[in-house]
């Protein structure tokens, strides 16, 4: 399944990459199996930001396996050029979220983010809802939405609704 499939590209992949999923099975499993760091909301704030290091400043530590849930703000995961989602989220913010642990400050180079959806999966579904998710808060947000430059802003504007 998915897991053979992730296990597969990562085995050819040659520089540090993050992987995110929501379920802590599939990471763990996947941690097992490589060397790297396994970061999750089961984690006290300073073993996340010593793991962080670690996968920042260790170039033998490859891959970071992340909750896409324990990843807020102030995480930088810019080491990495390349995220995996095993699976995806249920809203786009929390998607933009986790693959923005990559595009920050520090960062030097392009980031290629990379979903694995199968055929017929509920990823498939979720794909098609996101891409909905996104086209309608687009629309909503307009002309304003260039200059919303953080997830509070847009709540406010959410929050007060049409003028």
């Amino acid at each position: 399944g998915k897991i053979d499939w992730m296990v597969d590209l990562l085995e050819r992949h040659t520089d540090k990459a993050v992987v995110f999923c929501s379920f802590l099975r599939p990471l763990k499993r996947l941690h097992a199996k490589f060397k790297g760091i396994y970061l999750s909301g089961e984690h006290t704030a300073q073993q996340k930001a010593e793991g962080i290091k670690q996968f920042q400043e260790d170039d033998s530590t490859q891959f970071a396996f992340c909750s896409t849930g324990a990843m807020g703000l102030g995480v930088t995961l810019t080491a990495a050029q390349t995220c995996y989602f095993l699976d995806l989220p249920w809203t786009v913010a929390e998607k933009e979220q986790a693959a923005s642990r990559l595009h920050r400050i520090g960062q030097k180079g392009s980031v290629q983010v990379v979903h694995l959806i199968a055929r017929g999966t509920i990823d498939e579904l979720m794909a098609g809802v996101l891409a909905k998710k996104a086209e309608a808060i687009s629309g909503f947000l307009g002309e304003h939405g260039d200059q919303l430059t953080t997830l509070r802003e847009i709540e406010k504007l959410l929050l007060a609704g049409p003028e």
